[in-house]
């Protein structure tokens, strides 16, 4: 984090998403033809395609001619992963095609058209590539192609998915890299001639904000376990880092030679159209500032909201945010609604979410181990944005997301006066939580974050940060509880298990464990303890936060 506004432009804090709501995909139409088995062998005849289920090879595509069609399709096939992208389903093969196959350019940042001599080059290798990996390829070529391109799939009885361009190299040309071509880093071919198969499927993952929770964290001693997101992308085998954007140039040269990534940027929109990243983790400050306290009155910058709506809008299918999502409720409103409307898969930095410490804890209140739980108490004291936005997502997981419907707090020092709806600074803060069937939160600001939920047969608590917990459930003599065992935990590194939960939610189409709407109704919340501290410590039923109270917070 630190000094990492990202982008073009100015503003008070160094950073302006554009106005251009540019898509990064062209428009692309689906046919679908008669569907048929699932089947992953590249580069069947028309003749063998329509009915036999086989084993994977790594032979390359074959080349097809389309008879009657204005040109000649280069055809190929791939296995269907992203079914809600594409609306092909998942298992089924599919026809790519191009009219006019494309190549990589020889510096690995762009793409021509093949010449004569070599109509297929890097296309096939492409292809093949993308069927042994199993990722979702399409063809691209000019509009006209389209009737070709359907042509060919009668003629193999298989759907199509034909990607089109209105000019051979239109803007946005870079869509064809990941789609057509494949990923285009220079060692890309080298890797499938000494790997041979990938994994099932890795997920190119870029950095916005190269400090400390994008790349340096680790060093400072909180955890042996991958803890920031380059390293976490580096541990998993799910994930690729294969770029990074900051404002300040030494820190993409530190983050360049530390992680071994040359794909370095200064604007996030080029990193986002050059290397069609699948995830983006946004780890900047949330206000754009190392500072403590706004400068001024007028002072309202919120670089969380402003790239995780730019980055939705921008078609990128997974995000990590760093908490809070938002300074204000309007503006998470608009991620709310950026991430909805783009189908945008996201979780947020709040991490407790993500440790497995938690998760007995969570099992044994859901198992009913301590009958109907009917109170969750918060030790530690804490900041309302930067802290208890961890306490709150925490109190809410631990219970199982039930709906918060009054909150009610009070911020440090008691007599502090809220004016113009602007709180300059990050204050200390209690609340009080009412939730849905009754249950009662309470924060209480000592001992070191302990999470304890009381129910009719017993108790459960979470030690010291996570590192222990313990267990009382009523005794048979009706005189008291008594210690009971829980299952010991290994631990797993939280941000790790994080980034695979969205990898997860993509490839399955389920929510993701931090989902966005999950996250809003947990900032509301937060936002509503400075509500209730304003209208001098009175409950505030949600949704009923004034959209335009901002919380200045790093």
């Amino acid at each position: 984090m630190g000094k990492n506004s990202i982008g073009a432009g100015s503003t008070r804090a160094g950073w302006a998403v554009s106005d251009s709501r540019s898509q990064r995909r062209p428009t692309r139409s689906i046919t679908h033809q008669e569907r048929v088995p699932e089947c992953s062998r590249v580069g069947p005849s028309s003749a063998e395609s329509s009915s036999r289920s086989r084993e994977v090879t790594s032979a390359s595509p074959r080349r097809t001619s389309v008879p009657g069609a204005a040109s000649k399709c280069s055809v190929a096939y791939a296995t269907v992963i992203s079914p809600r992208r594409w609306g092909v389903p998942s298992g089924n093969r599919i026809l790519l095609s191009s009219a006019e196959p494309m190549l990589n350019s020889p510096s690995g940042r762009g793409n021509r058209p093949a010449r004569a001599n070599q109509p297929w080059g890097s296309l096939s290798v492409a292809f093949r590539f993308a069927c042994q990996a199993s990722v979702c390829s399409v063809g691209v070529g000019p509009g006209d192609s389209a009737a070709a391109a359907r042509e060919a799939s009668a003629a193999v009885a298989m759907p199509v998915v034909h990607l089109v361009m209105p000019q051979r190299l239109a803007p946005g040309i870079g869509v064809v890299r990941r789609w057509a071509i494949g990923y285009t880093h220079p060692s890309l071919h080298a890797r499938i001639n000494s790997y041979g198969r990938r994994p099932l499927s890795s997920y190119r993952v870029g950095i916005i904000g190269l400090g400390r929770m994008g790349s340096t964290i680790d060093d400072e001693g909180h955890t042996r376990l991958p803890y920031s997101v380059a390293s976490a992308s580096r541990a998993s085998d799910r994930l690729e880092l294969v770029c990074g954007c900051d404002l300040d140039g030494d820190r993409r040269s530190a983050f360049s030679q530390r992680w071994g990534v040359d794909a370095v940027y200064e604007d996030f929109q080029q990193m986002v159209e050059q290397e069609e990243p699948d995830l983006v983790a946004v780890c900047t400050r949330a206000a754009g500032t190392d500072n403590r306290e706004a400068p001024d009155a007028g002072y309202r910058v919120d670089l969380h909201a402003d790239l995780t709506v730019a980055l939705a809008n921008l078609k990128v299918p997974m995000l990590y945010v760093e908490k809070a999502m938002a300074c204000s409720m309007a503006r998470a409103d608009e991620v709310r609604d950026a991430v909805t409307a783009n189908g945008t898969i996201l979780n947020t930095g709040v991490l407790r979410r993500f440790d497995n410490r938690y998760d007995v804890v969570r099992d044994a209140v859901l198992a009913g181990r301590i009958g109907e739980p009917r109170v969750v108490v918060h030790y530690a004291p804490s900041s309302l944005l930067h802290g208890h936005i961890h306490s709150i997502d925490t109190v809410s997981w631990l219970l199982g997301d039930p709906t918060i419907t009054h909150v009610r707090g009070e911020l440090q020092p008691r007599d502090f006066v809220i004016e113009n709806g602007h709180i300059p600074f990050d204050p200390q803060a209690t609340y009080q939580l009412s939730f849905a069937g009754g249950v009662q939160a309470w924060s209480v600001p000592a001992a070191y974050w302990e999470f304890e939920i009381l129910g009719t047969e017993g108790s459960v608590r979470s030690l010291n940060n996570g590192t222990g917990a313990s267990l009382r459930l009523a005794g048979d003599d009706g005189r008291g509880w008594v210690h009971a065992d829980l299952p010991p935990v290994e631990p797993a590194s939280t941000v790790v298990c994080c980034l695979e939960d969205l990898v997860g939610a993509h490839e399955s189409g389920e929510p993701s464990r931090g989902h966005v709407d999950i996250t809003h109704h947990t900032t509301e919340a937060c936002l509503a303890v400075a509500e209730s501290h304003r209208n001098g410590g009175d409950w505030v039923a949600l949704p009923g936060v004034d959209r335009q109270l901002y919380v200045f917070h790093v």
